[in-house]
């Protein structure tokens, strides 16, 4: 070090990296050669790295750092094998003993891995020259940008090229219409043989190459099907989002030029010379490709492959906005067909300000045909309750209104008088919507209500007859049948008692000994302990069926059996059930995820759709306030926190944030809630929903960025017009 002043420079300028922890070691076991070009590449004007050892390990200077890197493939890491095999086995390749100096192949890997950087420089590229080390075996390669002569670009203007794409993608709605315009597109501007675009399907590891383009119609076509997990080091580039570039894919004698070429060639169906194919990546995935061929060798530029990346993203944004837009409509559809397609009633209605009468007003905002068929009108949407409804009771308002502050659904059943019907109603809060709205869910239960007031009396009647005996069944041990005296027999199915005398007790309500009403005596019998059972029994002549409560308790002489009709409680649980069911269907079609939280206790539950779009299983997610807001992206957590705390004081809740899910995807969501408070105004619960709005933020992000690009170039425009500022 001492006999070497500017190497100990050197020495000191590369001290900020602990050397010894890489293949190189400490600074001080470097050889001559090593130390002059580390003086070298820290010393240039220019932009430089030098490739070091059989590793790769890197050593750049300033200028490399701030004009052509970080690029993806090589985001400051020190050793070339630990970014990219694909990288690293070219590498290895150029270090072999050949006695050209040159390496133009490490270049044609480099080049496309930077274009972003060498774009708008023009005549820019990489210069590869290999390095000897102390004992003359090649031990580097030292790249340098060079400036060659500046020329007429090969393309019309990018921008405008990009703008007329992103023009006619945006009009198509079919997602292969899409890709076939989008080929033809790219293909004629870059006077290109073929231009076909890849699908990446990442779970099956298959790549779909398809909607060729081919300038001669006549030419046979490339589509097929590659499979990644047989991929090669070339396409291994792509996998990583760098662009793979073959100037010819053949040598002079005709075999394949280079080993990328030759895994080029591996998956070719029609012939080309040279080849280009640009990945496009979403959070680190590779999902599509376009690819440029050309039948004859072509020296590829920075600029063409800005077009083919440019054209190769809006390509890939444009096919997965027709099929959301196909998947919404498709949703929309099947919705609106649901809908339809309920027996009972069903209507969305919202609360207006009150009347100049000051009395309270909803406005339908839609209603489905059974509701119209039910009540005899046409589809009232748009129009008022209260002008339509003149005489409904205020009692229907005070239900509304408390559902609607609440937040708690209602199901009720009550005299309709004007129409003369009873309805039964669930009337359930809408949150997500704008405007304060509600779902009502109404069947005509007139019959029913009808029934079960005849049901009563008539079980009345039976009431007092029963008190008036004094065995119910009563059955012996050994002999379980009916006898002919001494016992009244339920009347459920309106048989008189000389045609079920005789008769075992579970003959009775169809079954048999081995029945679970057979079991059910036999238990009651040998156990002697009460047991009771819900059994559904059918009518003999097959015109009803009743559901009974039957009850079996050990008396000394043998059994007391009670039946109990419960049909009525049956229907209203499966009603019951089948309306949360609808509930749950128009919920999940809709998107909509719930939460509610109890502040004192910090408990919080979930509907399966908030876990879902939390990218979590049920179970996963805690039950508590600290759970939910682990899930909120650190950058939003402060704002969202904030809103929150806010909501607790003003009563109602509404942010936008970011939701970082576990496998790594941010998720935009829109959450709006009501806090529930107690007597002394604490608050108690907070109820919301939360909507997925990740499609909105990035339509709107993208809307915004395209108006600032258009400002730009409406400044740039101005300033060519009025040079002087005039």
């Amino acid at each position: 070090m001492q006999d070497h002043p500017d190497l100990h420079d050197v020495a000191v300028d590369l001290a900020r990296i602990d050397w010894a922890d890489t293949p190189l070691g400490p600074i001080a076991d470097w050889d001559t050669r090593l130390r002059t070009m580390a003086g070298f590449v820290l010393r240039s004007p220019a932009p430089v790295c030098l490739f070091w050892g059989a590793a790769g390990t890197m050593i750049f200077n300033a200028e490399w750092r701030a004009g052509l890197g970080p690029f993806h493939a090589c985001v400051l890491w020190r050793n070339l094998a630990d970014v990219q095999p694909a990288f690293a086995h070219v590498y290895a390749g150029a270090l072999a003993p050949d006695p050209d100096f040159e390496r133009p192949g490490f270049a044609a890997v480099l080049e496309p891995a930077m274009w972003r950087v060498l774009v708008d420089r023009p005549g820019a590229g990489l210069s590869c020259r290999v390095i000897p080390g102390d004992k003359g075996e090649i031990s580097g390669i030292l790249v340098q940008r060079r400036l060659g002569t500046v020329t007429e670009p090969r393309v019309p203007n990018r921008s405008a090229f990009l703008l007329r794409l992103s023009d006619q993608l945006r009009r198509i709605d079919d997602p292969d219409t899409i890709q076939q315009t989008a080929t033809r597109m790219v293909g004629q501007v870059l006077g290109a043989d073929r231009v076909s675009f890849a699908e990446i399907d990442p779970e099956a590891q298959v790549a779909h190459e398809r909607c060729e383009y081919r300038r001669d119609p006549a030419a046979p076509p490339h589509e097929m099907t590659h499979r990644l997990r047989e991929a090669g080091p070339a396409l291994g580039l792509l996998q990583m989002g760098v662009p793979l570039l073959v100037r010819d894919v053949l040598a002079p004698n005709g075999s394949p030029a280079d080993g990328a070429a030759a895994e080029v060639l591996g998956y070719a169906i029609a012939p080309f010379r040279a080849h280009m194919a640009v990945p496009v990546m979403r959070q680190d995935v590779f999902v599509s490709a376009i690819t440029v061929r050309f039948d004859a060798p072509h020296d590829w530029t920075a600029e063409e492959v800005a077009i083919a990346q440019e054209a190769a993203v809006r390509t890939w944004e444009a096919v997965e906005r027709a099929r959301a837009e196909t998947a919404l409509a498709r949703n929309l559809a099947l919705h609106r067909a649901l809908f339809e397609s309920i027996e009972d009633g069903v209507c969305l209605f919202e609360r207006l300000p009150l009347r100049p009468d000051g009395l309270r007003d909803y406005r339908y905002i839609t209603m489905n045909p059974a509701m119209q068929a039910m009540f005899g009108i046409s589809d009232l949407s748009g129009q008022s309750i209260r002008d339509n409804f003149p005489d409904g009771g205020e009692d229907w308002y005070d239900d509304y209104d408390r559902v609607l502050d609440t937040g708690e659904p209602v199901r009720i059943v009550r005299q309709s008088e004007p129409q003369g019907m009873f309805l039964e109603v669930f009337i359930a809060r809408v949150d997500g919507l704008e405007g304060e709205v509600l779902l009502a869910v109404l069947r005509d239960v007139t019959a029913r209500v009808r029934a079960a007031e005849a049901v009563r009396e008539s079980e009345n009647r039976l009431r007092e007859a029963l008190y008036e005996v004094e065995e119910v069944f009563a059955q012996v041990k050994n002999d379980p049948r009916i006898p002919p005296k001494g016992t009244t027999a339920l009347p459920a199915d309106m048989r008189p008692l000389d045609e079920v005398v005789g008769r075992t007790h579970w003959e009775i309500p169809q079954g048999t000994d081995d029945s679970r009403i057979g079991q059910l005596h036999k238990r009651a019998l040998v156990g002697g302990e009460p047991v009771s059972l819900e059994h559904r029994y059918e009518w003999p002549d097959g015109t009803g069926a009743t559901w009974l409560d039957i009850r079996a308790l050990p008396v000394p002489k043998g059994l007391a059996v009670f039946w109990r009709a419960i049909s009525r409680r049956k229907e209203a649980e499966e009603a019951l059930r089948q309306s949360e069911l609808r509930l749950r269907i128009a919920q999940k079609a809709a998107g909509v995820a719930t939460f509610d939280w109890e502040i004192r206790r910090s408990e919080m539950t979930w509907s399966p759709e908030a876990l879902g779009m939390m990218g979590l299983q049920a179970g996963v997610l805690g039950g508590s306030y600290e759970d939910w807001i682990a899930m909120i992206h650190p950058d939003d957590l402060p704002r969202a926190t904030e809103q929150i705390e806010w909501a607790l004081e003003d009563g109602e809740l509404e942010g936008e944030w970011r939701i970082l899910r576990p496998d790594g995807e941010t998720v935009w969501v829109l959450v709006r809630g009501i806090v529930e408070r107690d007597e002394q105004g604490r608050p108690v619960r907070l109820s919301g929903a939360q909507v997925d709005v990740t499609e909105r933020v990035r339509m709107e992000e993208m809307v915004r960025l395209r108006l600032e690009y258009l400002s730009a170039q409406i400044e740039r425009l101005r300033g060519r017009l009025d040079p002087d500022g005039d």
